[in-house]
């Protein structure tokens, strides 16, 4: 009997849900990473892969043409296709550097060493189910013993969630697996902490359902808490400011977004308008286009700030938009693609009416468009949106 019970705790307490947390990682390298590195791959052409590289990786655009004997400079003379060939397999190479399915390895398997707590969790529940069933041998259960459980429970529960939402969205990362092993790895000491704070004020079967609870909560939520409660208990005073706040004035970025560019480093607009797009679209998990879209807003905000919901009346969202307008003010010595007249025509029209809402020179509105359009991470943005049209 003993056999069978133990069995059957280690099948549903300790096997079912290491597999469980092993599935999501599982189908997201099978199908997710793919369509992931294909949509990048697909916005790539020979002209966006030589601007990648020489906006990002100018010393490997150096030495691929400028240092070639036989080739000029880009500016002279048009690179060649074995070139361009070079450039395109340097960039799959790096892709599969950063993100290949090998980068998934060993966080993998930090989170399952993490996750054999459960294998405890298991002989606890037995022992507390045996004394049940033989009440002869039953043994007081310490009150460290249970508050552990229900926390490591509690961590799991929103590891396990956050790996299946990540999975289903397609932006799970490895860095996303070191941060589920942190929480599984943190759960029980952050379960005591948040049960002893509370021990005066709440019954001890209340402590237990707090500190499965506290599985509702993101880690980052709960490390401000406790942080806040620190600096509060100790009385000094800190300004807290969330991460990545200030990237939420872009349009389509809310808090969790915000978060996510904040866990990678990226917590101000500065930061993410002269970022790598794609290195970014790597350690984030968003679609590349949707990083592409929030650097192309973070490029036109550093000129505007509040002023471009004015812009995005007129359909100019961002960089991109302001290079396709550059180009049409300037008309026939445009070199990116050909203007007509009645393009032209538009533009000016246009360039008016938003200086206007802004109250500001003509002249003035249109210097600070052209810097835009004239950065190097303007043009790739356009480049990578736009790949049919010239520079």
């Amino acid at each position: 009997m003993t056999f069978i019970l133990s069995l059957w705790i280690y099948l549903f307490i300790a096997i079912l849900p290491l597999l469980a947390l092993v599935l999501p990682l599982g189908m997201y390298l099978k199908g997710g990473w793919k369509l992931r590195r294909d949509e990048i791959f697909s916005c790539f052409t020979d002209t966006a892969v030589e601007r990648y590289f020489k906006t990002f990786f100018q010393t490997e655009y150096e030495s691929l043409v400028i240092k070639r004997p036989q080739a000029k400079p880009p500016d002279d003379k048009k690179i060649d296709s074995g070139t361009l060939t070079k450039f395109r397999d340097i960039f799959e190479d790096y892709y599969t550097q950063c993100f290949g399915r090998r980068k998934f390895l060993f966080p993998g398997l930090l989170m399952i060493i993490a996750a054999c707590f459960l294998a405890f969790s298991a002989i606890s529940v037995q022992f507390y189910l045996e004394g049940w069933l033989n009440p002869a041998k039953a043994q007081p259960v310490s009150y460290v013993l249970l508050g552990s459980l229900a926390g490591f429970a509690g961590g799991y529960m929103w590891v396990l969630s956050f790996l299946i939402s990540c999975m289903q969205e397609r932006q799970l990362s490895p860095s996303d697996l070191c941060r589920g092993s942190f929480r599984l790895i943190v759960a029980i000491p952050v379960a005591l902490s948040f049960t002893a704070l509370f021990a005066g004020t709440l019954q001890e079967h209340a402590l237990y359902a707090l500190a499965f609870m506290l599985g509702a909560f993101p880690t980052q939520s709960l490390i401000t808490f406790m942080r806040r409660t620190a600096m509060s208990t100790m009385k000094l005073h800190e300004s807290f400011e969330e991460p990545g706040e200030e990237l939420m004035k872009l349009q389509g970025v809310r808090r969790n977004q915000a978060e996510k560019f904040a866990q990678e480093g990226v917590e101000n607009i500065l930061q993410l308008a002269y970022s790598d797009p794609v290195d970014l679209t790597i350690r984030t998990g968003f679609s590349f286009s949707y990083v592409t879209d929030c650097c192309s807003q973070a490029l036109a905000w550093l000129s505007f700030k509040e002023n471009l919901s004015i812009l995005r009346r007129f359909s100019i969202r961002g960089a991109q938009d302001i290079v396709t307008l550059a180009c049409e003010l300037s008309f026939e010595s445009c070199p990116r693609k050909k203007v007509t007249e009645e393009e032209y025509d538009l533009a000016e029209k246009t360039l008016i009416v938003i200086a206007g809402e802004l109250k500001i020179d003509r002249c003035a509105l249109r210097r600070a468009l052209d810097v835009i359009a004239y950065d190097p991470y303007a043009q790739f943005l356009y480049d990578v949106w736009q790949p049919g049209w010239k520079w």
